[in-house]
């Protein structure tokens, strides 16, 4: 059976339904599990969270992708709560953004980083995540994600991708995606470019996109064309900036024009409750509702738009049986 990690477990793929592919419920710098309830509110941000998923359920949304990764405010025990209480699938993710957030403790013995981080992410995927106070659980993560920083692809953030590769390449078919991110185009064609020449398959990767200008749209294009998935992030941003949100929507018509229509996303990149960290002033729900319209009045046919929400999400996180 084609499955996927959730924190209740694994359900089939067909049972994802509208998937968010990149969202934040909590967001805290490392060392957040350790701040005061003054400053993190458990149960308001559980209240808060709450109320995100059952306004994106009752807009006809059924699983969210949490892409803090292991150390940027991800609470899976919380998570599953959550889930079971709103009915909204979860899947959380594992591995590390760019290198200044990733702990020392991670890298420091660089003679077995890359073995020893093929077998953090391989746990976290196929034994069980790791909670606060390193209590290891049995919530999979479903999806891993590999970061960069602006200037290039550091020796840190080169260690962590040979890692995410090393556990997919061993896992195999049960192997969920790595999702790549950066803050710049070039960083991320190198982790990608890496990623590709040590062996992982181009369906095993999505590039995240989350900026619209020409050489962003000419990146993730580039890799569509090698046979990767792209997410186009931020899905919401035209709360606040109409105009970022009328260049998501030509992109989109653009991909689906050169015959990308089952390998592109969406996500929000939305942060529900911050750990000192300011909230994004849209939720998830913005992509089942707003920009679902705002892909209609733009002619796209609810085939295509459900492939984007529905079926590519499905493809891309699935685990078949190895």
């Amino acid at each position: 059976m084609e499955t996927v990690n959730t924190v209740c477990g694994p359900i089939s793929a067909d049972a994802l339904g509208l998937t968010s592919m990149h969202e934040h419920f909590i967001v805290g710098i490392p060392g957040w599990e350790h701040v005061s309830s003054k400053v993190y509110d458990q149960a308001e941000a559980f209240e808060r969270i709450k109320t995100s998923l059952a306004e994106f359920k009752n807009s006809g949304g059924r699983t969210v992708v949490d892409m803090s990764g292991i150390v940027l405010g991800r609470n899976v025990e919380m998570f599953k709560r959550l889930s079971e209480v709103t009915g909204v699938n979860i899947v959380v993710s594992t591995g590390f953004g760019e290198e200044r957030y990733v702990p020392g403790h991670f890298y420091h013995d660089r003679s077995r980083d890359t073995a020893y981080l093929k077998r953090v992410l391989g746990d976290e995927v196929h034994k069980g995540t790791v909670a606060a106070q390193m209590k290891v659980t049995s919530i999979k993560a479903g999806i891993v994600k590999v970061g960069a920083s602006a200037g290039g692809v550091t020796s840190t953030e080169r260690i962590i991708a040979l890692g995410a590769v090393g556990m997919s390449k061993e896992a195999g078919k049960g192997s969920p995606p790595v999702a790549l991110m950066a803050r710049s185009t070039g960083s991320l064609s190198q982790l990608a470019d890496l990623c590709l020449s040590e062996g992982m398959r181009p369906q095993q990767v999505i590039v995240e996109v989350d900026q619209y200008s020409d050489p962003w749209y000419d990146t993730a294009l580039g890799y569509l064309g090698k046979g990767c998935y792209v997410t186009l992030n931020k899905i919401g941003i035209g709360m606040i900036d109409a105009g970022i949100e009328t260049a998501q929507v030509q992109w989109i018509g653009k991909m689906i024009d050169r015959g990308y229509e089952d390998r592109v996303m969406l996500g929000c990149d939305s942060i529900v409750y911050g750990i000192e960290q300011a909230k994004t002033a849209w939720t998830f729900a913005y992509l089942c509702t707003n920009f679902r319209r705002k892909l209609k009045e733009a002619g796209l046919r609810d085939l295509v738009i459900d492939k984007l929400l529905c079926q590519n999400p499905r493809n891309a996180l699935l685990q078949a049986d190895a």
